[in-house]
């Protein structure tokens, strides 16, 4: 591996104070630079929109409602079982997937307790 040495001897490690400038300064080397602002327009009559909830509750909009499912399961199956669970949750109207495998665990719980 080869080595760079740097020579960092001019540097006295004092910062040098830039000169603050104001925002008019800002703003007219912006317009000399050819910078144009894109403010929003100011109408005489603004238009007041009303707030639909209470600032503390947050919006839902299109969003479906809690499962409580929050944990994956991935799993490797036959082409078979996969088109058969997903047929099932069309016959059954479901919105997931998990709501198939949660009602065919719930059956099979109630067919092992028969036994």
């Amino acid at each position: 591996m080869k080595r760079i040495d740097l020579d960092l001897s001019d540097l006295d490690g004092e910062r040098k104070e830039k000169p603050r400038l104001t925002m008019d300064q800002i703003n007219q080397d912006a317009a000399d630079s050819g910078f144009t602002t894109r403010h929003a327009e100011r109408h005489s009559n603004p238009v007041v929109v009303k707030a639909a909830q209470s600032i503390r509750e947050p919006m839902r909009r299109g969003r479906k409602p809690s499962t409580g499912r929050n944990t994956p399961f991935s799993v490797k199956l036959k082409m078979e079982t996969n088109n058969t669970i997903y047929r099932l949750a069309e016959e059954m109207q479901c919105n997931a997937i998990a709501e198939v495998i949660e009602r065919a665990i719930a059956a099979l719980e109630r067919e092992l307790a028969d036994k």
